[in-house]
């Protein structure tokens, strides 16, 4: 019982922390695309 809420916790957890990453992937993505963006109008 107590092995079994240990590997949800962890499962969950897991997901949470793919999720942030991918979040932050995307957002380093926008960010570095808006930057060319504002060279590119600048230029």
């Amino acid at each position: 019982m107590h092995k079994k809420c240990f590997f949800i916790a962890s499962n969950i957890l897991f997901r949470l922390q793919s999720m942030h990453e991918r979040t932050f992937f995307y957002w380093n993505a926008f960010s570095n695309f808006r930057l060319g963006f504002f060279f590119a109008c600048k230029a």
